[in-house]
């Protein structure tokens, strides 16, 4: 039987491309499979949001800093490219919010920036007056009936207020989903917060029972080890470490996806970069942002692709 030499596409160096395509490549050579594999990415470094800055020191993360410990896949790959010892806990640290040109800490008992310590709420420097009166409006807000989806941001622009929503919830959550809060679906993001309210009514209360719910059914050891983990020397080393562990030749930097079609040859797929350059591919593995897919997925290849 013919050797059939297949090929497969990661569009996206980010951490997801870069780990599709670490695990992908093991069960390449793993099962000796007569695969090629490339990773093409539009910037000239591999990590996408992944940025760390080492200078005079210190160690300074410019996106993510850390993640979940309960997110056991970055647990699992973390141990699977031989970092376990860099591993450590950032249960010391403080978080603060700049607003008006000063640092302030993020109030205690914040879950996702919703205050579920009215205490902290009503002794912060981060609202105003004003503004935390409109946030204890929440105690007595009747729930927000809806017939559709809505936004996080006018969901916790009705609870809590613009002060709140601007200062507290919005540089927490757009930080973690990379999004405009205004745009973010909240039954999709964000689904316990409408579940919260809908229980209790309030969104504050709802969240701190909610949160003492989870502690109690928490089957992990009480430990000071916090709730994040990161790495001793920035978390841009588990994106090298990626980039060391994928072969050289597969990874091509500094070029951009123009369209993906349908190719009448040998491969499924031909790939049209900007520069000019054709790949031809069996399979795609997309890593990329959604709002990118529109413009080089062609709704008839799509469709047509269904269809076969």
């Amino acid at each position: 039987m013919a050797d059939i030499h297949r090929k497969v596409v990661v569009l996206g160096g980010g951490i997801t491309g870069l780990t599709a395509a670490y695990y992908l490549q093991q069960y390449i050579e793993k099962n000796k499979l007569p695969v090629e594999l490339i990773l093409l990415e539009r910037n000239s470094r591999l990590g996408g949001k992944i940025q760390t800055i080492r200078r005079n020191g210190f160690i300074i993360d410019k996106g993510p800093d850390s993640f979940l410990a309960r997110k056991k896949s970055a647990l699992r790959l973390i141990k699977d490219i031989g970092l376990q010892s860099e591993l450590i806990s950032n249960a010391a640290g403080a978080s603060y919010i700049i607003a008006n040109q000063r640092l302030h800490p993020i109030p205690k008992g914040s879950i996702m920036g919703i205050p579920a310590q009215i205490s902290s709420l009503l002794t912060t420097n981060l609202i105003s007056v004003s503004g935390k009166i409109r946030a204890l409006c929440d105690l007595i807000l009747p729930r927000k009936k809806i017939d559709k989806d809505q936004s996080v941001g006018d969901f916790i622009r009705y609870r809590l207020g613009e002060e709140v929503l601007e200062n507290l919830v919005e540089p927490l959550l757009s930080g973690v989903y990379a999004g405009n809060i205004d745009r973010l679906s909240l039954l999709t993001t964000l689904p316990q917060l409408y579940q919260a309210e809908q229980k209790y009514r309030s969104l504050m209360l709802g969240m701190k029972r909610i949160f003492h719910e989870h502690a109690q059914n928490d089957s992990r050891p009480t430990n000071k080890s916090g709730a994040f983990f990161t790495l001793a020397n920035g978390l841009e080393t588990l994106v090298e470490a990626l980039e060391e562990k994928i072969h050289k030749e597969s990874i091509m930097k500094s070029v951009t996806v123009d369209k993906i079609e349908k190719s009448t040859g040998k491969h499924q797929y031909k790939i049209k970069l900007t520069n000019g350059t054709i790949v031809n591919t069996d399979f795609i593995i997309s890593a990329l942002p959604h709002y990118a897919l529109p413009h080089i997925f062609s709704t008839y290849n799509i469709f047509d692709s269904l269809k076969n």
